[in-house]
């Protein structure tokens, strides 16, 4: 008979080590798309076009479903990806509202606001994070969080990119004439896999490893992020980066805190909502600055200067006062 503690030691051991694949993933990816930009500067547009379709249309929608097919949402837990859903809608408020006071251009201004709303809520960092504080009730309680993602980002993200790009108008009108497009189909595929769980059709046994799916697509997300980072981006950065580290690291996390105090939660489920209000910038900041030509320097930049912030300093400070989120 096994010793739950030996059983528990190598669960443990197993998600730090893909922690730790992941974020070697990730720096490989950012450091070859870094040399493969200065190789084939002339044809880097093109290549990072390419390589963000190629995960939305392809890659992404079988992730997706795999995630989605059997996932149960109970009342209890469905506060969780509306705070998820509230946190982005705040950032996105209080990144338009600084926006104004840091850029002219109005696409840096929206590379800025996408910036302030979109976090790194998943596995590369805050369910991580919320699985060291918590344990593996954090980690699925991440999940179930991070379910507002696709829908904020197809449906209100991704046209609010396209308007600003192209001076459309955003209203219902709009947001249904583009929401049948390839570049949508992640929204489609939790639709279908939700549709799958509902109607409690058994999922099969996967025939793909989607760990190495997921290794695949963060590869490909950060190469091209890194094909688009520039150091000489990095000193103009550096007073909107100021505006964006109280955005994410101060006020969101104070408004969080002070909104959770009117309810009357799960001790660990308040817990992953104030860890996931203080996450850094998300990846899809730059995705969506690429696929609708904004300012794809100023979004890089961003994403890594307000990263590494997070790293540096908030993270440390996380674990000082721990025990006042637990």
């Amino acid at each position: 008979m096994l010793n739950y503690k030996t059983v528990l030691l190598e669960i443990y051991v197993n998600i730090v080590l893909k922690f730790f694949v992941f974020q070697s993933v990730i720096v490989s990816g950012f450091i070859c798309g870094y040399f493969l930009h200065r190789a084939a500067e002339n044809q880097s547009e093109k290549i990072i076009k390419k390589i963000l379709k190629f995960n939305i249309v392809v890659l992404e929608p079988v992730i997706v479903i795999n995630a989605t097919w059997g996932i149960v949402i109970t009342k209890d837990l469905i506060i969780l990806p509306i705070a998820g859903l509230l946190i982005v809608i705040a950032g996105f408020i209080l990144g338009k509202a600084s926006a104004f006071l840091l850029y002219s251009d109005k696409r840096q201004n929206a590379s800025f606001a996408i910036s302030s709303s979109l976090a790194n809520h998943g596995f590369t960092m805050g369910a991580f994070i919320c699985y060291i504080f918590i344990g593996q009730q954090g980690l699925a309680l991440s999940f179930i969080f991070t379910i507002y993602f696709t829908f904020y980002v197809y449906i209100f993200i991704f046209n609010y990119a396209s308007a600003v790009r192209y001076n459309h108008i955003v209203n219902a009108k709009f947001i249904f004439k583009n929401l049948f497009q390839l570049q949508n189909m992640p929204l489609y595929s939790i639709v279908l896999g939700l549709l799958l769980s509902v109607f409690k059709i058994q999922r099969p046994v996967p025939m793909l490893n989607f760990d190495i799916l997921l290794y695949l697509i963060v590869f490909l997300y950060f190469l091209s992020l890194g094909m688009q980072f520039s150091f000489r981006g990095l000193k103009s950065a550096v007073k909107p980066s100021i505006f964006l580290a109280g955005i994410k690291f101060i006020i969101l996390p104070a408004l969080t805190i002070f909104a959770l105090s009117f309810f009357r939660l799960q001790h660990e489920v308040k817990a992953v909502i104030i860890i996931q209000s203080f996450m850094p910038v998300g990846v899809f900041s730059v995705v969506a600055s690429s696929l609708y030509d904004l300012e794809k320097k100023t979004a890089s930049s961003l994403f890594l200067i307000n990263t590494i912030i997070y790293l540096a300093v908030v993270l440390p400070l996380t674990f000082i006062f721990k025990s006042f989120i637990l």
